[in-house]
């Protein structure tokens, strides 16, 4: 039965955190919200027993992957739990740990963001997109995606990176909102996922004309008021791109990193 709660997605509480949140406090302990969003991971992974190594005595249970320390992670919650999550992770020209890094290969990523003309810096990974089951028909998940939008917008970031599952059509969710498979890839096997992963990128100013609402209301939630959140916010001499055409905005941006 579907809650009645999928009605008023209004009610549902979502939270920004940032890196330096997630971060294991005094006493060692894990912040009560990350471990929350952990045990949805590792539920909706486990998915009843398909995925063995997220359950109970796999070597994945819990889901506590150290990316999440360098990670901005959005959480929806709803009757006292978190229902939704999701997580951006910004590259860096340094680092080589993103999700598709360990897919793909360091070097066959590096070939695919030469092909698109940009450089890690440029770019953040969206992963862990989780939705509780119940919750599946609702707006949620264009909601969590437009969060990511919304941050990769404020992080000045060009491109979103993602590798989608197949066998649950994750990937022809996100094409449908602005998302293609990256050059020079192919549907991956990830074993311990269960599932084949399609790499994919979006260009941060081309999304779906059925999201662009979205990604404005996102924005608005989280950054309208985050005057202390400096790491992400826009420089006081640039536009918010949410002002211009998308694929107008894309071009323009990608015309000035190019130069």
């Amino acid at each position: 039965m579907v809650p009645n709660m999928l009605c008023s997605v209004e009610a549902v509480d979502f939270k920004l955190y940032g890196p330096n949140e997630a971060q294991n406090g005094a006493d060692g302990s894990t912040p009560v919200w990350l471990d929350e969003a952990r045990d949805l991971r590792s539920a909706v992974l486990y998915a009843n027993g398909r995925r063995q190594e997220f359950g109970p005595g796999g070597t994945r249970f819990g889901d506590r992957d150290p990316r999440d320390l360098r990670c901005f992670h959005v959480t929806a919650c709803a009757g006292g739990r978190v229902i939704g999550y999701v997580r951006t992770l910004p590259l860096g020209n340094d680092s080589s740990d993103s999700v598709l890094d360990d897919l793909m290969g360091t070097e066959q990523l590096e070939r695919s963001l030469d092909s698109l003309e940009i450089t890690r810096d440029q770019c953040v990974e969206c992963s862990r997109l989780m939705l509780d089951p119940e919750f599946r028909r609702s707006k949620l998940a264009r909601q969590l995606v437009g969060a990511v939008w919304s941050i990769a917008m404020q992080m000045r970031a060009n491109v979103i990176l993602a590798g989608m599952g197949t066998c649950d059509y994750q990937d022809r969710f996100i094409e449908r909102l602005g998302g293609q498979s990256l050059p020079h890839s192919n549907t991956i096997r990830a074993e311990a996922f269960n599932d084949d992963v399609r790499p994919m990128f979006a260009p941060v100013g081309a999304f779906s004309r059925g999201l662009a609402d979205v990604v404005q209301e996102m924005s608005a939630h989280f950054f309208s008021l985050s005057e202390n959140m400096e790491l992400i916010a826009f420089p006081r001499e640039r536009k918010n791109p949410l002002d211009a055409e998308p694929s107008t905005w894309f071009d323009q941006s990608r015309q000035r990193r190019v130069a």
